[in-house]
């Protein structure tokens, strides 16, 4: 309920901005740990927003920005002719992109094609009904589908360890879920991280 609350009031670009900042900053602290923002397709076609992206990275003195992923979702790049700019000059600086939340349902595989992305992250409506044979060909489709693109598969929802061990049957490279790692407040994260 947030998120959509956020950018119909056009709160979510004051949010954007410090989330860009703090992740920024924090990627500093974290090397050689990747940080992924999750990034607004509002946000993209901005007309500052690369170089506000990139401000925060100075501002953070990040020197490899290879560490620092931008997610944007499926349904986002619907409006792709109006981000092609802004996503080419981001990959132009290093910075890697994620295509969150992927199940295959609003872009083209011509139009994946095009962007010089890192990450596919499959949907969990796909990855949780992993006894449905749809949703195993769906996963099967997008490693080989990455593969062809030369980007990796993070399974999103692997929330027990016969699901996880399934995803990784399937070809998936990562896995993102609570069974992995749930939400915690940043001191517990910066403990997990100093392991």
């Amino acid at each position: 309920e947030f998120i959509p609350a956020a950018r119909e009031s056009g709160a979510i670009w004051p949010i954007g901005e410090w989330v860009m900042q703090q992740g920024c900053r924090y990627r500093q602290n974290t090397h050689p740990y990747l940080w992924a923002l999750n990034v607004s397709a509002q946000e993209l076609v901005q007309a500052h927003f690369v170089r506000r992206l990139l401000k925060a990275t100075e501002a953070a003195e990040l020197s490899d920005l290879q560490y620092l992923v931008l997610e944007i979702s499926e349904r986002g790049l619907s409006a792709y002719e109006r981000l092609a700019s802004a996503l080419k000059q981001i990959r132009g600086r290093g910075i890697r992109l994620a295509i969150d939340d992927f199940s295959f349902d609003h872009v083209s595989l011509r139009r994946l094609e095009t962007l010089d992305i890192s990450y596919l992250k499959l949907c969990p409506r796909v990855t949780a009904c992993l006894d449905q044979p749809m949703s195993r060909n769906l996963v099967r489709g997008a490693v080989l589908v990455a593969g062809d693109l030369g980007c990796q598969v993070v399974a999103e929802c692997g929330e027990t360890m016969e699901q996880l061990e399934r995803l990784r049957e399937l070809g998936c490279h990562w896995g993102q879920g609570h069974l992995l790692q749930a939400p915690g407040p940043l001191e517990d994260i910066w403990q997990l991280l100093a392991l």
